[in-house]
């Protein structure tokens, strides 16, 4: 049985604060399909995204809010925006408009 021929996997670094920059936000760009990831540590939603032209894949947990957000402007057609969030000193990467990790609304740039 003759098919189409399934694209090759291409493995992504996994985006980190360290890849944006120190201030303001960036323009995320959805790339690829979600999928699924069990771990020791839980269940992870990985995306296929592009910063410029650069490529990872970015990691989200089915209970963060970030995840609805997503959701939502990909509906809707809207930019998403990831800038460096903070939590007890070490960097993350935040979904522009979501809360912080303590619970305090982040103004959208």
């Amino acid at each position: 049985m003759a098919g189409k021929k399934q694209a090759k996997y291409e493995r992504l670094d996994f985006l980190k604060a360290e890849h944006l920059p120190e201030r303001g936000a960036v323009e995320l760009r959805v790339i690829g399909n979600a999928r699924t990831q069990q771990s020791d540590w839980g269940m992870k939603i990985n995306i296929d995204v592009a910063i410029g032209k650069k490529k990872y894949t970015f990691g989200v947990k089915p209970t963060n809010p970030a995840l609805r957000v997503i959701i939502d402007r990909l509906a809707a057609g809207e930019v998403i925006e990831v800038q460096r969030g903070e939590y007890n000193g070490n960097d993350y990467v935040q979904v522009v408009g979501t809360e912080d990790q303590n619970g305090k609304k982040k103004d959208d740039f």
